[in-house]
C-alpha cells in the first residue's frame, strides 16, 4: 500500500448519497484508477458534477473497482462529505492546492518551522529550522561535506568573515572580522599570540546587577532568553499615564517616536494599553489601543470587536483569518458578484493538461524531475539518493544524499557562504560540539566535544598539547614554525619573537620562569645579523643568561660544557677579569700544522711567561730558586738549582741559562 500520484486518471462514477465512489470506467483520452493503483493504495481524488464537488484523499480497492472516501479536504458541502443525487460524474485523480509546495512570487519555497527537506533514501540528510535554531543535519553514513571553489562562513549580515576555505590553498579562521590563524604548505601561520595552556578555569557569569536608576547604551541591547520575562516594568498602576516603552528621535525641528503606555481602566476594562505615534510637532497621538479583554482599536480609544478600526482600512498582502464576514467583496476596484458556491470551484482555470500534469508524484513527500514538489504529513519533503536540490540559473548550488555520504556543493562563481550570529557544526545527534563560530567572537574547534582550539582578539589559543609533523621524504622538509614581525622600520634590539615558559609560583601567580628571544643586531642589506637570547627567572627578576651570535656567545655567568669546546677558525678565548673595562687577556694559538696537545699539570701555581722574567744580575745561588725549567728533548721538567752545577758559592745567571738551554 501506497500513495500515488498519476497522470490522465479519469473516471465516471453515478454513485450516490456519501458512501464509496463506484467506478464506472475511464473518460475517453484517460485511463482509469485500476491501471495505475493496486489494492489499498491511496491518491488524491475530485468529482464533480460541474455544480458541486469534493475533493479529498481517497483509498482505492481493486474488487469492485471502489475507491473509499477516507479523508474530505475540501467541498461545495462546507468541506464535508458531498450527498450526491442521481446522476453521472466526473472522478479524477489531482493534487490539492494545499498540499503542493510551490515557489513564491519571490522564486522562494517556504518551509514552516519544523518541516524538514529530507534527502537520501533514509532522510540521511536533512535540513531545517526548528524556531530556535538553523539547522544542516546528517545522519547517514559518510560525511556531511561543505564543497566549493572557495567556502566561507560568514555571519547572518554577510559582512563577516568566521572561516574561509580555499581549495589548493589556505583554511583560514578569523576573530572579529580580523584572520587570525590561516594553515600554509609547510604547516600553519599565527597572526598575533598564540597560548596554549593544559586547562582554563570556569568563569562564573554575571547573573545580577542590581537596581539600576537608568541605563543608557550606545549600541544595541540583545536579550536572549528562552522563558520568563525579557523587559519588565514595574510601578504604581494608580496613574493612568505609565510609560512602558519609549522611542524618539530627531531631524531637524521634526521629532519622530513612538511610546508605549498604560492607560488605566477603559470601557469597563480594568487595563488598557495604548500605543502613541509623534506627529512630528512634539506631540503624541494615539494610534492603537488593546484593551484587556483582548480587543484592538485602530485610531479607536474604545474598540467594540476583536479588530476596531475607524476609518479605512487597506490590506496589500495576504489577510488570513477563521471567517470573514462582508456584505461586498471589492478586489482592486472591481466588485466580486460570484457566490460562494461559485468561489469554491476550480472555476476559471486555464491551465493546459501539460501545466496540470507537472504535479504528479507518485509518492507524497517527494520530488520527481520536472514535476511540483510536495510535503507529506509531517510537512517533509524526501528527495532519494542522487536527487538533488539546486539553486542559481546554472545550478550552482546542490544539495543531495549520494548513497554513502551528504554534500552540499558549490560549483558556480562566488563562494559558499553559511551565514548566523553563531554558527556550530555538529554530530548527527546534536549533542557533540566539532566547530563553533561566534559573531564578533571566536572561532572554536573541538575534539571530542571538548574545546582545543579558539582564537582570539590576539590570535589563538591551544588548549593541551601544539604538534606540527611533516611526513614529507625529503631531507629538508622538517616542521618549522615561524615567529613573524611585520615591521616597516626594523632597527638594532628589535625583538622578533620569543617563546615563553610560564608556570605557577606558591602565591597562585603567572611567572614566565624561561624566554627565549630573537633579535635583530643589524639590518644592513647583505650584512644582517641576530642574536637569540636564554633568560631566566634569578631571585624573582628576569636576567640573560646566554647571549647566541654567530661569532660570539656571551655566558653572563658560569658555562658548563660536558664535551670538547671547538673554535673553528683564528678566535681566541678572551677574560675580561672581575673588572668591566676595556683590558682584557687573551689566549691565542697560533695556526697549528699538525695534531698538537697542551697538557695542564694537576698542580697549582701561576703560568710563567716571557713577560715573568727578573733583570739579570751577576750572580745566582742555589738559595734564588727552588727548581728551574728545562727542555729535556721536548719535555718540560724542573731540576733543582744543585743538579745544574749553582752551588752556594754562586755563579753567574748566564752560566744557569745556558746550562738549561744545552740540557
Amino acid at each position: 500500500m501506497a500513495f500515488v500520484l498519476s497522470d490522465r486518471i479519469k473516471e465516471t462514477t453515478t454513485t450516490t448519497s456519501t458512501g464509496t465512489y463506484t467506478l464506472g470506467g475511464a473518460v475517453s483520452g484517460f485511463e482509469t484508477f485500476t491501471a495505475n493503483l493496486s489494492n489499498g493504495d491511496t491518491t488524491y481524488y475530485c468529482c464533480t458534477d460541474g455544480t458541486d464537488f469534493e475533493v479529498g484523499l481517497g483509498t482505492f480497492a481493486s474488487s469492485g473497482t471502489t475507491l473509499a472516501r477516507t479523508t474530505i479536504i475540501s467541498s461545495s458541502n462546507s468541506n464535508n462529505a458531498v450527498n450526491w443525487s442521481s446522476g453521472t460524474r466526473d472522478i479524477f485523480c489531482t493534487l490539492p492546492g494545499s498540499k503542493a509546495i510551490a515557489k513564491n512570487g519571490d522564486g522562494d519555497i517556504t518551509l514552516a518551522d519544523s518541516e524538514e527537506i529530507q534527502l537520501g533514501n533514509d532522510a540521511d540528510l536533512r535540513i531545517f529550522h526548528n524556531a530556535s535554531h538553523s539547522i544542516i543535519k546528517d545522519g547517514g553514513t559518510g560525511n556531511l561535506e561543505l564543497c566549493g571553489s572557495t567556502v566561507k562562513i560568514r555571519n547572518a549580515g554577510r559582512t563577516e568573515d568566521l572561516l574561509v576555505a580555499n581549495p589548493n590553498g589556505s583554511v583560514e579562521l578569523y576573530h572579529n572580522n580580523s584572520k587570525k590563524l590561516e594553515t600554509t604548505s609547510s604547516g600553519a601561520t599565527v597572526t598575533g599570540t598564540l597560548a596554549a595552556t593544559l586547562s582554563t578555569a570556569a568563569q562564573t557569569n554575571i547573573t545580577s546587577v542590581g537596581t539600576l536608576t537608568g541605563l543608557t547604551t550606545s549600541g544595541t541591547i540583545n536579550l536572549s532568553q528562552s522563558s520568563g520575562t525579557a523587559i519588565k516594568t514595574t510601578g504604581s498602576l494608580s496613574s493612568a499615564d505609565l510609560g512602558v516603552l519609549r522611542a524618539s528621535a530627531s531631524s531637524g525641528s521634526d521629532t519622530h517616536g513612538f511610546t508605549i503606555k498604560y492607560m488605566g481602566s477603559r470601557t469597563g476594562n480594568n487595563n488598557s494599553y495604548s500605543l502613541f505615534m509623534d506627529n512630528q510637532t512634539g506631540t503624541d497621538v494615539e494610534a492603537m489601543t488593546v484593551l484587556q479583554d483582548g480587543k484592538v482599536g485602530i485610531n479607536n480609544t474604545s474598540p467594540s470587536a476583536p479588530l476596531d478600526v475607524s476609518g479605512d482600512a487597506e490590506i496589500t498582502g495576504t489577510l488570513t483569518a477563521g471567517e470573514v464576514s462582508a456584505t461586498t467583496l471589492d478586489i482592486g476596484g472591481t466588485n466580486i458578484t460570484a457566490t460562494a458556491t461559485e468561489i469554491n470551484k476550480l472555476d476559471g482555470v486555464t491551465a493546459t493538461t501539460t501545466e496540470l500534469n507537472y504535479v504528479d508524484v507518485t509518492t507524497l513527500g517527494t520530488v520527481q524531475a520536472s514535476k511540483a514538489v510536495t510535503a507529506d504529513a509531517n510537512g517533509d519533503v524526501l528527495f532519494p539518493d542522487n536527487e538533488k536540490l539546486k539553486f542559481g540559473t546554472g545550478g550552482d548550488l546542490q544539495i543531495y544524499h549520494s548513497g554513502s555520504g551528504s554534500f552540499i556543493s558549490d560549483g558556480g562563481t562566488g563562494n559558499l557562504r553559511i551565514g548566523g550570529s553563531a554558527v556550530t557544526i555538529e554530530n548527527a545527534s546534536f549533542n557533540e560540539t566539532m566547530m563553533l563560530a561566534t559573531q564578533n567572537g571566536a572561532v572554536e574547534l573541538y575534539h571530542d566535544n571538548v574545546k582545543k582550539v579558539e582564537t582570539t582578539s590576539d590570535g589563538a589559543t591551544v588548549t593541551g598539547d601544539l604538534l606540527i609533523s611533516n611526513s614529507d621524504a625529503d631531507a629538508v622538509a622538517d616542521p618549522t614554525i615561524t615567529l613573524y614581525r611585520n615591521s616597516s622600520s626594523p632597527a638594532f634590539d628589535d625583538e622578533m619573537g620569543e617563546i615563553i615558559f610560564q608556570g605557577r609560583n606558591n602565591n597562585s601567580e603567572n611567572i614566565n620562569y624561561g624566554r627565549i628571544v630573537g633579535k635583530i643586531a643589524l639590518t644592513t642589506d647583505g650584512s644582517e645579523k641576530g642574536n637569540i637570547e636564554f633568560n631566566v627567572m634569578e631571585s624573582g627578576t628576569e636576567a640573560t643568561f646566554v647571549q647566541m651570535a654567530f661569532d660570539n656567545i656571551f655566558a653572563y655567568k658560569q658555562l658548563t660544557m660536558f664535551n670538547n669546546i671547538f673554535l673553528d677558525g683564528n678566535y681566541s678565548i678572551i677574560w675580561d677579569g672581575a673588572t668591566n673595562n676595556s683590558n682584557t687577556t687573551s689566549l691565542v694559538v697560533t695556526d697549528p700544522t699538525a695534531v698538537n696537545t697542551i697538557t695542564l699539570p694537576d698542580a697549582t701555581g701561576t703560568v710563567l711567561t716571557t713577560g715573568n722574567s727578573d733583570t739579570p744580575t751577576t750572580t745566582t745561588s742555589s738559595s734564588d730558586a727552588d727548581f728551574v725549567l728545562v727542555d729535556d728533548g721536548g719535555t718540560m721538567k724542573k731540576i733543582t738549582p744543585s743538579n745544574l752545577g749553582i752551588t752556594s758559592g754562586g755563579a753567574s745567571k748566564g752560566f744557569a741559562v745556558a746550562m738549561a738551554i744545552a740540557l
